[in-house]
């Protein structure tokens, strides 16, 4: 039994301990009531013990914002309970034709399942895989299914502003990436210099595809001009025009663009394979089922979805989260679509103490402007799902402030440089007017707190992040 002057020292040790924290929380009060960043803002923010569960500090918790990024807490959790770490999604060539000598008498089939991860190395693969079996010629079509999913191709309020951008792809259950970003459904447009001043730009995609049409509008101008570049594809179509100026000397220029059906975009890519194996298909490429009689060629297996989370997660990828959507409505319901997606997301989520009533949830990515989520109901569920056996993957796949490379970090690679504490994990959030994060660290005592920032009508979210960054410090310093 304790002493009563060391009993009078505990509780004078606690008694500091929660002055100190609700200094800090203060502090945080402060930054909301009177930086001008945030003037004619909607700041909700919910701080929770990582240990028990309980609301530390609330401010407007229970207001339902928009969350942008922040969704993908509730689509990771979701997936990995439903689909299961090891959940892989299988991309397989068919045929119903016949082999004799060199040629297969008959059609191909590329049919997917839904793989977010899918690259021209694992096409490449198939066409080497068919030269081996001793294939030079398809006497029938190329014919790609993306049936496992149903054919709508964006989330209910993607804006049509964002279709041609790499973060608002379209969805298809065969489609496919052109890095190991794992960017899908996007192609690569690579912009140089000529080497004669006044002459048009040279430009490059990633991969070589003919399914895209670039109009060339871009002119080489001499060294120390301003670059000034952009990119546009025509609506409904792979028209992407190219503009502006780029200055002899000046390093290549990238940019991701959605291509417009990215099914036939795998066939593509896909026929380029081939003919670079020297196998050669007289038919069409064209959209089709796989019929009863085929027989499978081929099978290509994804990484697991405690890989797969990684790059989903770490780079925000919009297109990953709206897969795996599509996909739990596949596995629930046989329905690959985003309706039985987000019913059984919304479903799933209730087991962990989540709100699902005080939510509107329109999308699995956070692109929606019309998904609100409160912040209490953010770090109800980062509290909750600790328990779970899949959570070290879940954990794993969150940016980390401390890190030591670019996937580490994630998307927060350039953020919270002098913030003092180095083990912070947590998600980001960017739309237009909004800035979110949450996630877990533990303060300047060790101890474990969950936290959730969401910002909207912001006017600069660049300033706001900086906002958030302030937060975070103020909460290590408690």
């Amino acid at each position: 039994m304790k002493s009563i002057p060391a009993l009078i020292t505990f509780f004078i040790v606690i008694q500091m301990s929660l002055i100190v924290q609700a200094q800090n929380f203060q502090k945080i009060e402060e930054i909301i009531q009177t930086d001008p960043i945030l003037d004619g803002a909607m700041v909700g923010i919910s701080v929770r013990s990582g240990t028990t569960g309980e609301v530390l500090y609330e401010h407007a918790s229970s207001k339902r914002l928009r969350p942008a990024s922040n969704m993908k807490l509730f689509t990771a959790a979701a997936a990995l309970s439903i689909l299961g770490e090891e959940h892989t999604f299988t991309t397989k060539l068919y045929t119903n034709g016949k082999k004799r000598w060199k040629v297969l008498h008959g059609n191909v089939y590329i049919k997917g399942n839904g793989d977010p991860t899918l690259t021209k190395a694992d096409l490449d693969q198939f066409a080497v895989q068919l030269k081996e079996k001793g294939i030079s010629l398809i006497s029938g079509d190329l014919i790609a299914d993306d049936s496992h999913f149903d054919q709508v191709r964006y989330p209910v309020d993607i804006p049509w502003s964002d279709e041609e951008a790499g973060y608002g792809a379209q969805i298809s259950a065969l489609t496919m990436a052109p890095n190991q970003n794992f960017d899908t459904g996007t192609i690569e447009i690579e912009i140089a210099p000529s080497n004669k001043i006044g002459q048009p730009a040279v430009i490059k995609t990633n991969p070589v595809s003919d399914y895209v049409t670039i109009l060339n509008k871009a002119t080489t101008v001499k060294e120390g001009d301003s670059e000034d570049l952009f990119i546009t594809r025509h609506h409904g179509t792979n028209i992407i025009e190219v503009n502006g100026l780029i200055p002899q000397e000046s390093q290549p220029y990238q940019q991701l663009i959605g291509v417009w059906e990215p099914t036939g975009y795998v066939l593509d890519v896909l026929n380029h394979a081939l003919k670079e194996q020297g196998i050669t298909v007289l038919g069409d490429l064209r959209l089709g089922k796989v019929p009863d009689e085929a027989t499978e060629l081929l099978y290509h297996h994804s990484m697991p979805l405690s890989e797969l989370i990684i790059p989903f997660m770490k780079y925000s990828n919009n297109a990953h989260a709206e897969t795996l959507v599509k996909q739990l409505g596949f596995v629930e319901s046989d329905e690959g679509s985003w309706d039985k997606g987000l019913e059984a997301l919304t479903t799933e989520i209730k087991q962990w103490n989540v709100d699902t009533d005080k939510m509107m949830i329109r999308d699995g990515s956070g692109i929606s402007h019309i998904t609100s989520i409160p912040a209490s109901q953010i770090t109800q569920l980062l509290y909750s799902i600790q328990s779970e056996p899949w959570f070290a993957s879940f954990e794993q796949s969150l940016p980390l402030v401390g890190g030591s490379s670019r996937l580490e970090r994630g998307t927060l690679y350039s953020r919270m440089q002098d913030v003092t504490a180095e083990n912070i994990r947590a998600k980001t959030g960017t739309l237009t007017s909004v800035s979110s994060l949450a996630g877990y660290m533990k303060n300047a005592e060790c101890e474990s707190l969950i936290f959730s920032i969401l910002l909207n009508q912001v006017l600069d979210s660049k300033q706001a992040k900086e906002i958030e960054d302030r937060i975070v410090q103020a909460l290590y310093d408690t």
